[in-house]
């Protein structure tokens, strides 16, 4: 699938999609998994999947990264992608 998008794994640039869970899927007792902070993630109402409109739940490590960059990446929550993708 992410041959189809040309981005490589871990790369964000303003040109690439992050692939994110919609807010309403993520269940934050999952972080426990997580023992660096940086992996846990978080509901961001100020960020939202491109096709439904969903805020979306992001890592802390990609949040910071995204709201560094002046130019944005899209964002899309996985009941979207495959419309990106197709099928």
């Amino acid at each position: 699938m992410m041959d189809k998008l040309g981005v490589q794994v871990g790369e964000a640039t303003p040109d690439a999609v992050i692939l994110c869970m919609r807010a309403e899927d993520f269940d934050p007792t999952s972080n426990v998994l997580w023992e660096n902070e940086a992996n846990k993630s978080a509901i961001r109402p100020n960020v939202r999947c491109f096709g439904c409109k969903s805020a979306v739940a992001m890592s802390n490590h990609t949040y910071a990264r995204y709201t560094s960059m002046d130019k944005k990446p899209r964002v899309c929550c996985v009941q979207c992608v495959t419309t990106l993708c197709g099928s």
